[in-house]
């Protein structure tokens, strides 16, 4: 004698993945496994993530230094021509000694040697500020470092400037031969580069070192290959380097 078959019974139970018919007639749903990967979240793009705090620090590295050598360009033809007009001067005066000729050509000669061995040094500097800017653009925080010494070192030397205009101020008409005084236009020029190099220096410092900037550089020291600030495999993450 067999006993009636329960309502809720399982003819085939044992047998594999259930697909008959449910106790009300309809089909028994089916539902497939499924893999779910495990999330990927990009490294943010650098561009992307810059605050503008560092991307004025990084164009101030590029138009400072460049503007600083064109200043020192036109100053130096600015003196060229001053020392010119002097030596005139003496000369219109009747104190000009018989070899005033040969101290000015080898004045000018000294100042042309000078002035040549500023500017490469000026291009090397400026070139040099280029490079770490973009590096400190990308989130180097070494290069931050250097362009910080540099700009360290540039406000010291604008400050001693600044007082005389590049010493400029330190002569008279009773010091220069016929009473010559500089030109206001050298002058000004010494105050500007002085100016420019102690401004342009503050305001880097500022804005490298400025909140958003240095949350800037810590995202991009702390991030991993495949990973971004705030997921797994950050450094600041829970269980991260577990």
């Amino acid at each position: 004698m067999t006993s009636p078959q329960h309502p809720w019974s399982r003819p085939d139970a044992g047998q594999g993945s259930w697909n008959q018919q449910s106790a009300w007639g309809a089909p028994a749903p089916h539902y497939p496994a499924q893999q779910y990967p495990a999330p990927q979240h990009p490294a943010p793009q650098p561009g992307e993530a810059r605050p503008k705090t560092a991307e004025a620090a990084f164009w101030i590295s590029v138009v400072i230094p460049l503007l600083a050598t064109v200043l020192a360009v036109v100053g130096y033809l600015l003196l060229l021509n001053f020392i010119s007009t002097m030596f005139d001067a003496t000369a219109g005066s009747g104190r000009a000694a018989p070899e005033s000729d040969e101290v000015l050509a080898g004045l000018q000669s000294f100042l042309l040697v000078f002035f040549i061995s500023l500017t490469v040094a000026y291009l090397v500097l400026t070139a040099l500020w280029i490079v770490f800017g973009f590096k400190m653009r990308a989130g180097k925080n070494w290069a931050r470092v250097v362009l910080t010494v540099f700009a360290g070192l540039w406000v010291l030397v604008s400050m001693g400037m600044l007082p005389n205009a590049g010493g400029m101020t330190a002569f008279s008409a009773g010091e220069l031969p016929g009473g010559v005084e500089p030109p206001g236009g050298l002058i000004a020029l010494g105050f500007a580069q002085a100016a420019v190099g102690l401004l342009g220096m503050i305001a880097f410092l500022l804005l490298a070192f400025a909140g958003p900037s240095n949350r800037y550089f810590r995202a991009v020291a702390g991030q991993g290959p495949g990973t971004a600030p705030g997921y797994p495999g950050h450094a600041g993450y829970p269980g991260a380097g577990r």
